[in-house]
């Protein structure tokens, strides 16, 4: 079975390869997860709404959902926070939390683990951890916020909130997505706002720029190319009368 490419240098691109720094190149360069640690890395330390948003286009066989948690987890300073990545699929659920668990042998469900949908829940015993959930949890959390009158005591619960598959728009994911542009214009420019993190393999990420009214930077989408010959993936896209 190959190596999942966010392990393989020369797989990680901007959307604009050619309006980037010398310094930016040197991302280029390196392994695609840690460059995109490194730009999340970034983001964190800075405020502003464009600064709480990154786009993952990552392709089928790159490890979005088996790589991308475990490394952020182990690379970036979490600060008790927790990482929270949401599945469309009850069973998608499952299988990426039992698949890194196979990958990371000396860890466990109620540690580095949880796991929180309609029929299950696994708490952690941690304050950092990698909870993964159904979109229905991440819709809740998000709007307990915005309805809270006091924040604040919310904000560092979750340091990065990642959706994955998020071009999948069924009713739960446009409500999330109404939420997040909500949860942006209020809480953006807080430094405890986390960071939202888009993941998918044919997200059309334009319509999502406009919709969030973000600027275009290179931070902002980045791209990890695929193994060759996977099967191709339908893409469905957004767009500003959606929501």
């Amino acid at each position: 079975m190959p190596l999942p490419t966010l392990y393989v240098k020369g797989m990680f691109e901007f959307e604009d390869n050619t309006k980037i720094s010398n310094e930016d190149k040197k991302l280029l360069e390196m392994r695609p997860i840690d460059a995109v640690c490194e730009i999340y890395r970034r983001k964190l330390k800075n405020k502003g709404k464009n600064n709480r948003v990154n786009f993952l286009v990552s392709f089928t066989g790159s490890g979005k959902s088996t790589v991308l948690p475990p490394e952020l987890y182990l690379q970036l300073d979490l600060k008790n926070s927790a990482i929270i990545m949401s599945e469309p699929r009850i069973n998608l659920v499952d299988n990426a939390a039992n698949d890194i668990l196979n990958y990371h042998k000396d860890w466990s469900f109620g540690e580095q683990i949880a796991i929180h949908t309609g029929n299950k829940i696994i708490k952690s015993t941690r304050k950092s951890y990698i909870e993964f959930c159904t979109t229905q949890v991440i819709q809740n959390f998000l709007q307990k916020v915005l309805d809270s009158s006091t924040p604040e005591k919310y904000l560092t619960k979750y340091k990065l909130i990642i959706i994955d598959e998020a071009h999948i728009l069924e009713i739960q994911n446009l409500t999330v997505l109404a939420s997040v542009k909500r949860f942006l214009n209020m809480f953006g420019n807080n430094e405890n706002c986390p960071l939202f993190v888009f993941t998918s393999a044919t997200i059309d990420t334009k319509y999502y720029i406009k919709y969030f009214d973000l600027k275009q930077d290179n931070y902002l989408v980045s791209i990890v190319r695929g193994v060759p010959n996977f099967p191709a993936t339908l893409c469905v896209s957004i767009n500003d009368t959606v929501i």
